[in-house]
């Protein structure tokens, strides 16, 4: 019903399981076409790389923000 935006909050976020990195993958395959933007969210630097890198093979449309940016990321998420 139409696309998504979201914002995915990495607050105590190590990483994923193997399980959780499937799901996801599965999520990813089937409904990447109506993601229309992700603002990642994080508090560590590694969070911050991984977000551009893979914005480079997933998506132009995802951008990491720092975990004292929420207000910016939620703004960023809204704008047309």
């Amino acid at each position: 019903h139409g696309s998504m935006r979201m914002i995915f909050i990495m607050e105590n976020f190590e990483g994923w399981e193997p399980g959780a990195a499937w799901d996801d993958f599965r999520f990813d395959a089937t409904h990447a076409s109506k993601v229309e933007r992700v603002a990642m969210v994080g508090e560590k630097a590694w969070q911050k790389w991984i977000t551009k890198l893979g914005s480079f093979f997933v998506r132009d449309d995802v951008k990491y923000f720092d975990a004292t940016q929420l207000a910016e990321a939620e703004r960023w998420i809204r704008q047309s």
